[in-house]
């Protein structure tokens, strides 16, 4: 009896809140092409979300005359969604990796995802580049995901003001960066950070999760993306908010030290 009065109040809470339940309530309320969803399920399930992901990813449209294809990723919901969006793009970044070079940068900047799980050394990041004290190819850390060559940027500093950052000079990182990389992954914070991305170049990917993404949030996101004449290239759904298990990194070395081929 108190099973069934638990699954009762859980239905109920579900049907009257106005936050995201599943992968099909994310489609009814935007009006952006869910491309993907992480699996809530074994390691196996999720790796092959990623791919499923990767493949879908891999067909977008080059980044401004290059071949590279440039994302960013963003969470659109509570905070815990910083966490897990950069999970999601490490996955997605080991499996890019099967089919070009891959460069993760950490633009988070006071959440300082990436450093902790890759081991990055995080003194210097992205925030001295942006703010030209060091340069892209000094910034660079050499990450081995599970046998993969993937290169990283720490988020460096946590600066005065990101969204001072976050405009010309970030146009002048990514047309050096999508020179080199066939793949680019940005991770913001926050829906502006993303959106200002997209606006020099960069396919805005939003991360939507079960119960952490609301109705009015999504309603903002396609407000301000409108306001700011860009659009949402595609939402990825999720359920799940653990680290991928399966995911191994060697000790990371800075560009300087060690020339990827």
């Amino acid at each position: 009896m108190g099973l069934l009065l638990g699954i009762t109040a859980e239905l109920i809470q579900d049907a009257c809140s106005r936050r995201v339940k599943n992968r099909k309530d994310l489609e009814m309320h935007i009006d952006v092409p869910v491309i993907g969803e992480v699996a809530n399920t074994a390691d196996e399930s999720k790796m092959k979300s990623f791919e499923l992901i990767s493949s879908r990813l891999m067909v977008s449209s080059p980044y401004v005359e290059t071949h590279s294809r440039c994302f960013a990723f963003t969470p659109i919901g509570d905070s815990a969604l910083v966490h897990t969006t950069c999970e999601i793009a490490r996955g997605i970044a080991c499996t890019l990796a099967d089919s070009g070079s891959v460069l993760l940068v950490d633009a988070t900047f006071e959440h300082n995802e990436l450093a902790p799980v890759l081991q990055l050394r995080e003194a210097q990041g992205f925030t001295d580049v942006l703010a030209q004290r060091l340069s892209v190819h000094d910034s660079i850390q050499h990450v081995n995901m599970n046998g993969k060559a993937v290169d990283a940027i720490a988020a460096g500093p946590v600066p005065l003001n990101a969204m001072d950052l976050m405009n010309e000079a970030l146009v002048k990182f990514l047309s050096a960066v999508t020179a080199d990389y066939d793949y680019v992954m940005l991770v913001t914070a926050s829906p502006a950070d993303g959106l200002t991305a997209a606006q020099v170049g960069a396919d805005l990917i939003g991360v939507a999760g079960r119960q952490q993404t609301s109705y009015e949030e999504l309603d903002a996101l396609a407000d301000l993306a409108n306001d700011m004449n860009v659009s949402v290239a595609g939402m990825l759904y999720t359920e799940n908010s653990e680290i991928p298990d399966g995911l191994s990194f060697a000790e990371p070395k800075f560009l300087a030290e060690q020339v990827i081929g």
